[in-house]
């Protein structure tokens, strides 16, 4: 008998199911955001923003069931308003994009240009030339693997081509420029120009180099 008045107790127990939560007055009453949909740069598809409170601008009031917020985060303001600016061009001196007049020449096969007209375009892209009677050539600088000092010539023909043009060869030490350049680490060419100074072959040699290598600072 006692066991029967305890299953009573229980049955008869009231028990209160509070499946209400505390919701914010402001949240209740309304309040007012600045919203923005950002784009999924993956797909292309807009990713709307998740919202619990209603839209009451363009288009009148919009609705988002709760049961479908598969989260809900404050995003860091620094990232979101951080600019960055990428700068991917590199300085070119003024000599190059204007123009140098350099000398010429190729070992295999010998060829010589006197005074050819060189120029870097300013974002760096090719390296151009032209001397009188002849057209203008183009070389782009993402073919060129290598550019460096060169070395006095051996050759009669190439030391007779640019003592003709002025240069002997005690003058030529340091301002040579060797470029090599392909499609390839097999089929390469390799073209030389004679600079006017030792000096303006290092700056030559460097800006170049960054050109061709941007890693290299």
């Amino acid at each position: 008998m006692e066991s029967l008045k305890w299953s009573v107790s229980i049955m008869t127990k009231s028990y209160q199911f509070n499946w209400q939560k505390h919701i914010p007055d402001f949240l209740q009453e309304g309040a007012v955001f600045d919203r923005f949909d950002e784009i999924d740069s993956r797909c292309g598809l807009a990713s709307p923003v998740k919202m619990c409170t209603a839209d009451r601008r363009e288009g009148g009031e919009k609705l988002l069931e709760c049961s479908l917020i598969n989260s809900i985060s404050v995003p860091s303001v620094s990232i979101m308003t951080k600019s960055y600016q990428f700068n991917w061009q590199k300085h070119i001196p003024d000599f190059l994009q204007e123009g140098a007049v350099f000398d010429r020449f190729d070992e295999d096969p010998f060829v010589f240009e006197p005074s050819c007209h060189f120029k870097v375009d300013e974002f760096g892209f090719f390296l151009t030339w032209k001397s009188d009677g002849k057209e203008g050539q183009l070389l782009e600088c993402s073919l060129i693997n290598s550019i460096r000092p060169g070395v006095v010539p051996k050759d009669p023909k190439i030391l007779a081509s640019l003592e003709a043009s002025g240069k002997s060869e005690a003058d030529l030490d340091g301002r040579i420029i060797c470029v090599c350049s392909g499609t390839d680490l097999v089929n390469l060419s390799f073209m030389y120009m004679v600079t006017d100074s030792t000096d303006t072959a290092k700056v030559s040699v460097t800006t170049v180099t960054r050109l061709t290598h941007p890693y290299q600072k």
